[in-house]
C-alpha cells in the first residue's frame, strides 16, 4: 500500500514543476519580445527577425502568439515578413479569424488585391457574414464596375445590418447602373422586377 501513497505526491511534485516550466517559459518569451520590439523601434529589422524566429520556434504553440508578431511586424512597416507569420498562424489555429484579416491588409499594402479579396472571401465562407469585410468587397467590386458582384455584397450587408448607410449609398448607385433606378437593390429580385415593370427600358451596363 506504501507505492498508493506515494503517486498523489509525485503527481502533485510533476503538476508543480509543469507549472514553474510554463512560468518560466513565458518569462522567457516575454523578454524575447520585448527585445525584438525595441530592436524594431531602432529600426533594426534584421535583429528583430531573428528574435522572433527564435520566439516562434520555442514558443510557437502558445496561442496567439503568431499574430503578435506579425502584428508588431506589420506596424513597423514589414507587410512582407509579416505575411508569413499570419499564414503560419492560419495553419496552425485555423479558428483564430483575425490572422485572415490581416493577412489581407498586409496582402492588400503590398498591392495583391485580388488574392486580398480572396482571403476576404475565404473568411466569409468560414466565419460567416460580416458587415465590414461584405463592404470592403462591394466597394472592392464597384471600383473595378463589377455591378453585379458589388449588388450581391451591399445586400448580403444590408442583412446582417439593414442601416448600413454606406450599403445604401453603394447600393443606390448599382442600382442606378444596373437598372436605371436607385431603389432596385432593396428588391429581392431587382432583375426581374427591372424587366416585368420597365420593359419599354433598355438597360444598359458598361464594363
Amino acid at each position: 500500500g506504501e507505492r498508493i501513497g506515494l503517486e498523489p505526491a509525485l503527481e502533485e511534485a510533476l503538476a508543480k514543476r509543469r507549472i514553474e516550466e510554463r512560468r518560466k517559459g513565458l518569462m522567457e518569451l516575454d523578454e524575447l519580445m520585448l527585445s525584438a520590439q525595441a530592436e524594431l523601434d531602432k529600426k533594426e529589422p534584421l535583429e528583430a527577425r531573428r528574435l522572433f524566429r527564435k520566439a516562434m520556434e520555442q514558443y510557437g504553440e502558445e496561442h496567439g502568439l503568431l499574430v503578435d508578431i506579425g502584428s508588431r511586424l506589420m506596424l513597423a512597416g514589414l507587410p512582407a515578413e509579416a505575411c508569413e507569420y499570419f499564414q503560419k498562424s492560419i495553419e496552425v489555429a485555423p479558428g483564430d479569424v483575425r490572422a485572415f484579416m490581416l493577412l489581407s491588409q498586409c496582402l492588400e499594402g503590398l498591392g495583391e488585391v485580388e488574392k486580398a479579396e480572396e482571403l476576404l472571401k475565404t473568411i466569409l465562407r468560414r466565419f460567416g457574414p460580416d458587415e465590414a469585410i461584405l463592404m470592403r468587397l462591394g466597394k472592392a467590386a464597384l471600383a473595378r464596375r463589377k455591378w453585379d458582384e458589388a449588388l450581391v455584397c451591399v445586400q448580403a450587408t444590408l442583412k446582417v445590418n439593414p442601416q448600413n448607410q454606406e450599403a445604401h449609398k453603394v447600393g443606390a448607385e448599382v442600382g442606378t447602373r444596373l437598372f436605371g433606378d436607385a431603389k432596385a437593390y432593396l428588391l429581392d429580385d431587382p432583375k426581374r422586377a427591372a424587366k416585368a415593370g420597365t420593359a419599354s427600358k433598355t438597360i444598359t451596363v458598361d464594363f
